[in-house]
């Protein structure tokens, strides 16, 4: 089972991330390092869904290993959108971000794909800023 990664939208501006069944850190970690290369293919920020429907299991060390992910993640992505009705994660998720003074990024979460969808397509496409030497 695991965690699966692909283009959301054929536009490219949007990467899912599906979580099912049992999984581990280093699947996440990377699963990031493939999203981060798809974020990196375009001139524009990338949103990203993380849907969790399917995976209820989380494995343990998880405020070491959230902040080491998030951490891996490009700076040139968008929302980050976590799709799932568990409110365990939820609250898990807040107190992270509590302890954290904030998550360091944007996101929401909802309770389903369509929400999600429904949330990004009311975003602005943002063009990446220029690197500088």
């Amino acid at each position: 089972m695991g965690v699966h990664v692909q283009w959301d939208d054929e536009a490219k501006t949007t990467i899912l991330m599906k979580i099912v069944g049992r999984w581990e850190w280093q699947e996440i970690q990377d699963a990031v390092f493939i999203c981060n290369e798809m974020i990196e293919s375009v001139p524009y920020h990338v949103h990203f869904i993380l849907d969790r429907q399917g995976g209820l299991w989380t494995p343990g060390n998880l405020l070491v290993n959230v902040r080491k992910i998030i951490n891996s993640f490009t700076p040139n992505d968008g929302y980050r959108v976590i799709v799932g009705e568990n409110p365990l994660v939820r609250e898990m998720f807040h107190a992270f971000e509590m302890l954290n003074g904030g998550a360091g990024f944007r996101y929401r979460h909802v309770s389903t794909m369509a929400d999600a969808r429904d949330f990004l397509s009311r975003q602005p496409p943002r063009l990446k800023k220029p690197r500088s030497l």
